[in-house]
This record gives C-alpha cells, sequence and structure tokens, in this order.
C-alpha cells in the first residue's frame, strides 16, 4: 500500500511538473503579448489624424487610443505577474511533494530493510532447526 501510495506521489510530481512548464511558457506569451501591445502604442506616437479619419471611423481620437494601448499595457503587465505568481506557487507545490516522496523513500526503504533483516533470522532459525534434528 505504501509502494502505491509513493508511485502515486511520483505520477503527481510529474504532472505538477508539467504543469510548470506550461504556466511558465504563458508567461513567455504574456510577455510576447505585452511588446505587441508597447510596439502598436508607439506606432501611434507623432501620427496627425488631419482629416479626422481614425476619430471618424473608430469614434475614438488618437489620444484616447493611445490610452486605451497603456491602459491594455497595464492589463497585461498584471496578468504577467499573476503568473508569475502561479508558477512560484506550482514551485512550491512540487518541492513539498518532493519532499513528501523523498519521506516515503525512507519509510520504505527501512520497511524493506526491517523485511530483510526478519526474513534473514527467520533463515537462521529454520538452518538452525535442521541440524538440530540431525
Amino acid at each position: 500500500e505504501l509502494s502505491e501510495h509513493h508511485k502515486q506521489q511520483h505520477e503527481n510530481i510529474r504532472d505538477q511538473h508539467r504543469g510548470l512548464v506550461r504556466d511558465a511558457r504563458k508567461v513567455g506569451h504574456l510577455l510576447l503579448a505585452f511588446d505587441c501591445v508597447i510596439n502598436k502604442m508607439f506606432s501611434l506616437e507623432g501620427v496627425e489624424d488631419a482629416k479626422g479619419k481614425i476619430q471618424a471611423v473608430t469614434g475614438d481620437d488618437l489620444e484616447c487610443w493611445w490610452g486605451a494601448y497603456d491602459q491594455a499595457s497595464d492589463a497585461v503587465l498584471r496578468a504577467i505577474v499573476d503568473q508569475c505568481r502561479d508558477v512560484s506557487l506550482r514551485d512550491i507545490k512540487i518541492k513539498r511533494l518532493r519532499d513528501e516522496s523523498q519521506s516515503t523513500c525512507k519509510s520504505l526503504g527501512a520497511a524493506r530493510e526491517k523485511a530483510r533483516a526478519r526474513y534473514d533470522e527467520m533463515q537462521k532459525e529454520a538452518a538452525s532447526a535442521d541440524k538440530s534434528k540431525d
């Protein structure tokens, strides 16, 4: 039963590690999104809407678009921070699971040693009993 529990612990660690990699990749994707928003925001710098086409088409002037991209960059940055926190928490969970698994390994090793010692003792007793019959 302890051995089965130990196998499950290792499986949980592997699952959490795969999740850690997935979560870490999300940070990279969010950084790419942040760069895209910043690049777009600064592409509007120095642009003039002399004929009012942007406002006519979108309902907002360039100043509003600049502000919208600035707010979007802040939102993406907050998402990056949140995702980094998730990565950190998952890493802490993996460390805790590894510590628990190591403890189980030690318990299994001690149980094996104890069983081996009992078996050796039984073998000696059986050999001794066989000699006394002769």
